[in-house]
């Protein structure tokens, strides 16, 4: 197996900014390493699960109302049952001192224009071609598992914030 990438919706974090500005430092059981990035109503941090012994992703609630809790946990039931190689597994959905947040497959890659590139500045059609057929059996994958379950109806952009390439 080569290098793994994941292409992420979130953005990424380059603002040199600290973990104590972001104001999660972790808990007892979960050390944050770094912040990955953040989305529509997340953040994803690298972190070390003490308990696995493992680096894990970490995704958390930032706004704990009603309708944004309902949505975070929609999202990860119905992801938690969904098996694909190009998709991360999700493994548990945690509360803990007021702060909700689910815990995942870390992956320690590139962003998707950065992989099609490989080692060139430009478009290199062979990794983009390979990289878009995983990217529609992920996407496949999904839709079979449920069709709206991560923001996605047909005619609509999908979230793609799980999937991942296996390079070849």
């Amino acid at each position: 197996m080569g290098r793994l990438c994941v292409l992420r919706s979130a953005r990424p974090t380059n603002s040199g900014g600290t973990l104590e500005e972001d104001g999660f430092m972790g808990t007892e059981r979960f050390m944050v390493r770094r912040r990955l990035g953040s989305g529509a109503f997340g953040t994803v941090y690298e972190a070390y699960d003490r308990e696995r012994k493992a680096t894990i992703a970490l995704k958390l609630l930032e706004r704990c109302k009603p309708d944004s809790l309902f949505r975070f946990k929609r999202e990860f039931r119905s992801l938690i049952s969904t098996r694909h190689e190009n998709l991360v597994h999700l493994y548990e959905l945690i509360s803990e001192g007021g702060r909700w947040f689910f815990t995942m497959e870390f992956i320690d890659g590139v962003d998707f224009i950065e992989y099609v590139r490989g080692q060139k500045k430009c478009c290199d059609f062979a990794r983009l071609r390979e990289a878009l057929r995983q990217l529609a059996l992920a996407l496949s994958t999904l839709h079979a598992a449920k069709p709206t379950a991560q923001g996605f109806e047909a005619g609509q952009c999908p979230r793609l914030k799980f999937w991942k390439s296996r390079s070849t």
